[in-house]
Formats: C-alpha cells, sequence, structure tokens
C-alpha cells in the first residue's frame, strides 16, 4: 500500500489522484464547492486514496469501465459505469483502494465536485430551520 493518510483535505486530495485536473475552479477562488473534471488512464491496477471531509460526486462525462473499490484490505465491489452515471460519497470515513478498467474505446472523463460538509449542514439547517446533526 501507498504511504497515504487516513484522511486529507479536499484542497490536497489531488496529491494522491493519478492524474492532474485538466481543469478545476480552484484557480477561480472557489472553496466551499470546487469542481475538477479529470481524464483518466483506460487502466489502473491500484490507487490507494485517503478519505475526504466534504461531500465527493463524481459524474462520468465520457467513457465506460468496469469500476471496483474497496476499504483498505476489504472485499472488491465492483459495478460497470458509463458516460452520465454518478457516484456519491459522504464526507469522512477511511481511506480505500480503486481499480478500473476501460470497457469502451473512448477515453474515460469525470467531472468531480467536492461540497463543504459545513456549507452542505449551513443550508440544510436554513432550509430546514433546524440543525441538521439533531
Amino acid at each position: 500500500m501507498q504511504d497515504i493518510p487516513r484522511s486529507t483535505s479536499t484542497h490536497d486530495f489531488e496529491r494522491y489522484t493519478i492524474t492532474v485536473p485538466v481543469l478545476s475552479s480552484w484557480s477561480a477562488g472557489w472553496q466551499e464547492v470546487v469542481v475538477r473534471e479529470f481524464h483518466e488512464p483506460m487502466e489502473v491496477e491500484s490507487v490507494f486514496l485517503p478519505a475526504v471531509p466534504d461531500i465527493h460526486l463524481v459524474l462520468v462525462t465520457q467513457g465506460a469501465m468496469s469500476f471496483e473499490s474497496r476499504a483498505v484490505n476489504g472485499s472488491w465491489e465492483a459495478v460497470s459505469v458509463h458516460e452520465g452515471d454518478l457516484f456519491l460519497t459522504p464526507g469522512g470515513g477511511d481511506p480505500y483502494e480503486l481499480r478500473w478498467h476501460s470497457q469502451s474505446r473512448e477515453p474515460i472523463q469525470a467531472l468531480h465536485l467536492h461540497l463543504s460538509a459545513d456549507l452542505f449542514a449551513r443550508s440544510a439547517e436554513h432550509v430546514a430551520e433546524r440543525d441538521p446533526a439533531r
């Protein structure tokens, strides 16, 4: 296993990804909502990633792949994903491992959105007029 921390900030998350973002909202000064576009390799045997505190939503914008994930040393969970599919990961948790291989000739592209857990909680509290932690 690579030497990774249990968790990292949303800002530092891309230090652990295997590709650098093609586009990123960091340059626009966004902080509580971060959007990044990645062009992914056609095949990845293994990548270990730390947890992040924020909500993480991934939209596959091009390509198709067999995608597997697991908690470190856990059992693999597999799913086939295609253009238009979404992944939602709540903030927190443990480090995890990913692997995938392409199921199409198209390059794999994905849009990653990180939503600050604090912003989400404040918004929920405002809309519901109560503390979401209760």
